[in-house]
């Protein structure tokens, strides 16, 4: 069995999370001699709160370059259930465990009911390429673990949402690009439409409008019961067409009867203002919404298109998206190839993420949208899918409920295991 390291986490007064460090066990496993190299070692401190700078539960522990590490937990030390899994891209692993407690408003000094969990980090090896040695042993000998494996799919990959999880609503649109460019992508999909000023200052920015920097999208999120200010609304569609932007609209509400219809109707009206400004619009598919998953989001397009009310140019306008973490939500992730054959031709947004196989019935979204670089969803199918049916437009990393980018370097991480995944475009 492979080593691991077992953490206890308890909650004490004023509520400050605590890490006790109780045992590390070394063993060998199939192919490793017992070496002090194998066992990674927790940076944990005892004395201080082991938290992040959200407050959030995080472990943190010593890592090896390509080496999977298994986090899982325990109440009583016998019984380990799967938390997540990890790949390590550097020295440091972290991996959050917990989000911040935060009482109910209804009951401001109601306590965390989650007291006592114990935690055990295993490492194993994977062979990606499949020559029977594993990715850790081919980086520790300067081969390329990945060589052969890596999926063509054309297309550029950008962060979605920036400003998503936490993170400070106030960064200004240089802010954002400049965060993004310094850490190497060449794009971003904005959190949200927000107002004509806040997209004009995108479109304004010398790099979007040299061509430098693509602003692909922008979530719209309305409701069923929203109200419409076409005016305003036009003033921000005409800031997305220049910077040839879409507007990803997801329309909020119960899947009822009456709902769909509400909603295609006011898809219908979008498509025409869209048409009108120049602008594109991109049905999201969501969790909980009136649509959500692709194939539905498909089914309103193609009625959009023969909507007879609709001219040729306000059809042409209208495409739809596909989302890894909403395909699995709605239960699509064991035929996800099977989908992405079905909606791959009226794509031209896509996103993705790591996300543990079990999101559906497990954790919300802290088990639906991790770092690339984290979950034991193998999104390798869904990228292929993309890539065989021809897919070239851009591909999102969703950043919902993710930390601060501020304070945390899961852009880094995720755009190394995206370079591990997919291959660079050609020359």
């Amino acid at each position: 069995m492979p080593s691991s390291l077992c953490l206890r986490f308890s909650v004490f007064p004023m509520r400050l999370i605590t890490a006790l460090f109780l045992a590390t066990t070394l063993a060998t496993s199939a192919g490793h001699a017992a070496d002090p190299a194998f066992i990674p070692a927790l940076f944990v401190d005892p004395g201080v709160p082991h938290a992040n700078f959200a407050g959030d539960m995080e472990l943190r522990w010593h890592g090896e370059l390509n080496r999977r590490y298994r986090i899982e937990y325990s109440t009583d030390l016998r019984t380990w259930k799967h938390e997540g899994q990890l790949v390590g891209l550097d020295q440091d692993c972290h991996y959050v465990v917990k989000r911040r407690y935060v009482p109910p408003s209804t009951d401001p000094t109601k306590p965390d009911p989650e007291v006592r969990k114990f935690w055990r980090v295993t490492p194993f090896d994977f062979d990606s390429d499949g020559d029977g040695i594993s990715d850790y042993d081919e980086s520790r000998l300067g081969t390329d673990p990945f060589a052969g494996t890596r999926i063509p799919l054309r297309c550029d990959f950008v962060p979605f949402g920036l400003c998503f999880g936490g993170s400070d609503w106030s960064m200004t649109a240089a802010a954002q690009i400049s965060l993004c460019q310094s850490v190497g992508y060449t794009g971003y999909g904005l959190a949200g439409f927000g107002s004509e000023g806040g997209l004009k200052a995108f479109a304004d920015h010398p790099d979007v409008g040299a061509g430098r920097f693509r602003i692909y999208s922008a979530l719209w999120w309305v409701d069923v019961t929203s109200a419409f200010n076409w005016t305003d609304i036009d003033k921000r569609l005409v800031q997305a067409a220049r910077m040839d932007m879409a507007v990803w609209m997801v329309v909020g509400g119960a899947k009822t009867t009456a709902n769909v219809e509400t909603a295609y109707g006011i898809l219908k009206t979008t498509v025409q203002h869209c048409a009108n400004k120049g602008a594109k619009l991109v049905l999201y598919p969501h969790e909980g919404t009136t649509f959500i998953n692709a194939e539905q989001a498909l089914v309103l397009l193609l009625r959009l298109r023969a909507d007879e009310d609709l001219s040729p140019a306000e059809k042409a306008c209208v495409s739809i998206s596909i989302h890894l973490c909403h395909e699995l939500k709605a239960g699509n992730g064991a035929r996800i190839a099977e989908v992405v054959a079905a909606v791959a031709p009226y794509c031209t947004l896509a996103s993705v993420n790591g996300a543990e196989a079990d999101t559906r019935s497990r954790g919300g979204w802290t088990t639906g949208i991790r770092p690339l670089d984290q979950g034991n969803y193998d999104v390798r199918p869904f990228l292929q899918a993309l890539a065989t049916a021809g897919y070239t437009g851009p591909m999102e990393y969703h950043t919902y409920n993710l930390p601060d980018p501020d304070h945390d370097d899961h852009l880094e991480r995720t755009l190394l295991r995206w370079q591990q995944l997919v291959a660079p475009p050609s020359p």
